[in-house]
């Protein structure tokens, strides 16, 4: 992918459209920037805890870890600790609801 949008980008000879419809590669993904989100140091600290606390109840879920969390002397919500499991993609191994409805049949 990153061969043919160099690619795209250094001939004159045609149009930027029609290279991307030849070379099967979306257009806005030319112009496309990726964000690099910095993470600050108290971060980096309430991440390797919640890590520690998966490693050993992988069970538990934002409302737990916010629990601990504040017990540790964390200043947190929970809206903090789902985007913290969001980005280290983190959930919880519990049972979802509605696990013991049958399937359908046919």
């Amino acid at each position: 992918m990153a061969e043919r949008k160099r690619v795209i980008k250094e001939s004159k000879i045609m149009s930027i459209n029609r290279k991307c419809k030849l070379l099967e590669v979306n257009r806005s993904s030319l112009y496309y920037k990726p964000v690099y989100v910095e993470v600050n140091q108290e971060e980096m600290d309430i991440m390797k805890y919640m890590d520690k606390l998966h490693q050993k109840r992988p069970h538990y879920g934002s409302r737990k870890y916010l629990a601990y969390l504040r017990k540790e002397g964390y200043v947190i919500n929970r809206k903090r600790v789902q985007k913290l499991m969001r980005f280290m993609n983190i959930r919880s191994t519990a049972p979802k609801p509605n696990t013991s409805k049958p399937g359908k049949t046919e």
